[in-house]
């Protein structure tokens, strides 16, 4: 999912590619410390069903009801205005302590000890 917010694709991820098999995929933290399955399994949910769907109707407003695009600083302001809210700490572990309690509540036991990766 690209967002980079001077990029051309900004918000855009090719699910027509990544819903297919894609193989092995290596997970890794910059800072070299160990990533659960859980907090993998938060990760991409955060990015496909929160993050990518609030991108799209961003970028939806990008045009007027004539379909002409918005003044350029406009959209940038937009965008970094987005990823300063929406993408970080504080957004991701909303959604992580909501997304834990939904598989407790369930009973998936992975989850029982469960932390957010900004918690390492």
């Amino acid at each position: 999912m690209e967002a980079d917010t001077r990029g051309q694709r900004w918000g855009w991820a090719d699910f027509l590619e990544w819903d297919k098999m894609i193989g092995t995929v290596l997970v890794v933290r910059q800072d070299k410390k160990a990533l659960t399955s859980p907090q993998v399994e938060a990760l991409a949910k955060f990015c496909r069903f929160e993050l990518c769907p609030a991108m799209g109707e961003l970028s939806e407003s990008f045009y007027d009801s004539s379909g002409e695009k918005r003044d350029e600083k406009d959209i940038q302001k937009a965008k970094e205005e987005f990823i300063k809210t929406r993408v970080g700490k504080e957004a991701f572990e909303k959604y992580f302590n909501t997304f834990k309690e939904q598989k407790l509540d369930i009973g998936d036991g992975a989850w029982e000890y469960a932390v957010s990766p900004y918690w390492l």
